[in-house]
């Protein structure tokens, strides 16, 4: 880390993913039990909330990152050129 404040940043920003994780898993523990007893909502409903804190794509937050990323899957890469001998 370069510094305590970026390191905070990091920690709430995790902090913030994990939290929303925890939600989208109780949540889906409810539809579990809503589909048991034959009511869609709850499903629904986590469903929703998966659409809503869905992390951005990669790169979807900085385009330089993203056009990177992109660049580098498209190239071809050999997977091994070294011949054995």
């Amino acid at each position: 880390m370069r510094d305590e404040q970026t390191a905070q940043r990091f920690a709430r920003k995790l902090l913030h993913q994990l939290s929303q994780t925890l939600g989208f898993a109780l949540l889906c523990e409810r539809a579990g039990e809503g589909h048991a007893d034959g009511n869609s909502l709850p499903s629904h409903t986590a469903w929703r909330y998966l659409e809503e804190v869905q992390p951005p794509s990669i790169g979807g937050e900085n385009e330089t990152a993203r056009l990177g990323v992109l660049e580098a899957l498209n190239e071809k890469v050999p997977m091994n050129t070294k011949q054995s001998q």
